[in-house]
């Protein structure tokens, strides 16, 4: 990836990442209701962007979408996150 992507979508993957691997660690406690919103700022938003983030990952079979489409909504999904 380091060879063919931009400085920016190399950023906005890496939080698309990092805001999947928070939500994970904390999806039981997320799930069964024990975490209570505000506790963790960055837990937070990765539980406000994880259904922007399923529906970016989540594709039809009919769906025809150019590389650069794809990088760039990437990048406009996580330019303004700070995680």
């Amino acid at each position: 990836m380091s060879a063919i992507a931009t400085p920016e979508h190399k950023a906005a993957a890496g939080k698309m990442r990092a805001i999947m691997a928070l939500y994970r660690e904390n999806k039981d406690l997320i799930d069964v209701g024990m975490y209570q919103p505000g506790t963790n700022p960055k837990l937070d938003i990765a539980i406000e962007m994880m259904p922007k983030i399923n529906a970016f990952l989540q594709q039809r079979t009919t769906d025809i979408v150019s590389m650069d489409t794809t990088i760039g909504t990437l990048v406009d999904m996580m330019k303004d996150v700070e995680i």
